[in-house]
């Protein structure tokens, strides 16, 4: 289906523009969806809901230096527009030299090997989950990844921005639905919390405030270095729709990643 979505948004790539940045001309609206799905993946699906579940919701700490590091985008989104360059890189040498372009270019590489590693591992694990094992982990991390890398060559920026849409409505009603049919499953919102320990339901999980500045700060830097938020707020349609995407991704983050912990605890 995304491969199909795809195969029809690159009838409308013309131009570099285009395939790099969507025409710069994304809306408010779709930029939300995307930027949401920029930051919501298998780190999100498997790795968050299983700290909640093994913690309890003192996972969120994780989230909110992620969180924070939004409200910091907030003042950098429509600066970021206005230069209107295509890629990191690119603004690294405006704003410097080749060589700093180089190392940018580097460090982005290996960043991006690893984190598409695991998000294909993810989706790889998804697919063998939904199909009951009839798809073995390493052959749906394969498939994944085709699919991954077809859909985005079609038809670059344009297919990514109408694929993750489509992918954030997914994630926002199944989880939706999800939630409430646990609860009731369990037996209600009292026989959950009678069922679980006490540090499950504690702000700190038994922790102090130096553990959440420790575990705080590496989804702060991580989100504030991701290159793809970077590439999607060129893609803007103008400054002020870049920041108000970015109020929807600050809400749309802590909806999902709270969501996603509270499944987890219940189930």
């Amino acid at each position: 289906v995304l491969v199909g979505v795809s195969l029809w948004r690159s009838r409308g790539v013309k131009s570099h523009d285009d395939f790099m940045v969507a025409g710069r001309s994304v809306p408010v609206a779709l930029l939300v969806g995307t930027l949401v799905c920029t930051w919501i993946g298998s780190g999100s699906l498997f790795g968050g809901a299983g700290l909640a579940y093994r913690t309890g919701i003192a996972e969120l700490w994780f989230s909110f230096g992620g969180w924070m590091g939004l409200v910091v985008a907030y003042f950098l989104a429509g600066r970021v527009r206005r230069i209107a360059q295509y890629t990191v890189p690119d603004l690294l040498e405006q704003r410097y030299n080749a060589t700093a372009r180089v190392l940018g270019t580097v460090a982005i590489i290996l960043a991006y090997v690893t984190i598409a590693a695991y998000q294909f591992r993810g989706g790889g694990w998804i697919l063998t989950i939904v199909t009951d094992g009839a798809i073995s982990p390493d052959m749906g991390m394969y498939i994944t990844a085709a699919a991954i890398v077809v859909f985005t060559a079609l038809a670059g920026m344009v297919s990514i921005v109408t694929v993750d849409v489509f992918n954030g409505v997914i994630i926002i009603l199944g989880i939706l639905f999800a939630l409430p049919y646990l609860v009731f499953e369990v037996g209600g919102v009292g026989a959950v919390l009678d069922g679980l320990p006490a540090e499950h339901t504690a702000a700190l999980g038994g922790h102090n405030v130096l553990w959440v500045f420790g575990v705080a700060m590496p989804t702060f830097l991580l989100i504030l270095g991701e290159s793809g938020m970077y590439q999607k707020f060129f893609s803007a349609k103008d400054e002020s729709a870049a920041r108000k995407a970015v109020v929807g991704m600050v809400l749309g983050i802590m909806f999902i990643e709270t969501t996603l912990a509270l499944l987890a605890i219940v189930g």
